[in-house]
């Protein structure tokens, strides 16, 4: 049998498997039960947190198939590859001829930002004035790039980017169901390089199990993702804190040659920051033990003081791109975020 991803495999077919997105799932699903069906929906939001799936199961209850793939009254367009006013047109002359087999014709339009704007006028006319067996339902990772003529005529659900822990539940549920071993903290590695996104964390777990088989470690996930665990950054804060230039060097070094590249280093250590950030800001309350534990215990570094890390590491990520010894201007930036009480800003 064909081997399929898990991104797929693992693909919700229900409301209540979809993960993180309770204020939507819940919505629709009274909205289907009250018979109070908009007749265009937007759903908004970053990549990979379940806009087209959760498109696809409206579409399905809605017209109450089982199969997407054995409706013919269900359309997806990809607005990417399909941008142009053509295609839209011949949408429109479609759209008047009544579903075949459910009660309503859907058109699910993905990256829907991506139209032209003579495409998007064109869909304007259908939207204003749209048969009653008709629904849209409007997919984009961008909505400011849409007209607010469209936007105000749709009903907009905003998908929210996916917690740690709400990765880490459906990694938890998958690794369960095929017998695989796993380490917490290194579930909780993946997630967080997934930023956000179910789809790039399923991924990324497929890839550490086609390197690891049936264990899911530390070493494993470090080793065939090139990340960095949060204990390894907060020994590299708490020593920028204590100035030991010589123990930053050695980890910053030492994570380097591991097989990480410089702009993800300098990405999940900024993004690891931000945990530490929020934390501060709620007093220690964060998911991350380590990052609890050492904001409690560091109670007299200030916010702005990780505000001002961050922003030098965000400058490094631009100046990095055109340097031709990333390597060396990564340490110097190690000495400097050691010394930045000696620093003045000249400006």
């Amino acid at each position: 049998m064909t081997y399929k991803v898990l991104a797929i495999k693992w693909r919700p077919k229900k409301f209540d498997e979809i993960i993180g997105q309770e204020h939507i799932t819940k919505s629709l699903k009274n909205a289907i039960k009250h018979n109070r069906i908009s007749h265009a929906f937007t759903f908004s939001g970053p990549r990979g947190v379940g806009k087209t799936t959760t498109a696809r199961i409206l579409a399905m209850e809605l017209n109450k198939v089982e199969d997407l793939s054995s409706s013919f009254d269900i359309i997806e367009m990809d607005a990417a590859s399909n941008r142009g006013i053509d295609e839209i047109r011949s949408l429109r002359e479609n759209v008047a001829i009544s579903p075949a087999h459910g009660k309503y014709k859907i058109y699910i339009i993905d990256e829907v930002h991506m139209l032209t704007k003579e495409a998007f006028n064109a869909l304007l006319k259908t939207l204003e004035e749209p048969p009653e067996h008709v629904i849209f339902i409007l997919a984009t990772t961008d909505p400011y790039k849409m007209p607010a003529t469209i936007l105000s005529r749709t009903q907009r659900y905003d998908f929210r980017r996916l917690s740690i822990s709400n990765i880490v539940e459906q990694f938890k549920i998958i690794l369960k169901e095929d017998n695989i071993e796993y380490n917490e903290g290194a579930l909780k590695l993946i997630a967080r390089k997934a930023d956000g996104s179910m789809r790039d964390g399923l991924g990324f777990l497929d890839q550490v199990l086609n390197y690891s088989e049936k264990n899911v470690s530390l070493e494993n996930v470090q080793s065939s993702l090139g990340v960095i665990n949060d204990q390894t950054y907060m020994q590299i804060l708490d020593s920028i804190y204590k100035k030991n230039v010589n123990n930053v060097i050695t980890l910053t070094s030492q994570s380097i040659n591991s097989g990480t590249a410089i702009e993800d280093f300098i990405a999940d250590f900024n993004i690891f920051l931000r945990n530490v950030l929020y934390s501060m800001i709620s007093r220690g309350n964060n998911e991350i033990s380590v990052i609890a534990d050492w904001v409690v215990n560091n109670s007299h570094i200030t916010q702005m003081e990780i505000v001002r890390l961050m922003d030098l590491l965000l400058q490094f990520e631009v100046k990095s791109k055109f340097s031709k010894q990333s390597n060396l201007a990564l340490e110097v930036l190690m000495v400097k975020l050691c010394n930045l009480d000696s620093i003045i800003d000249i400006s």
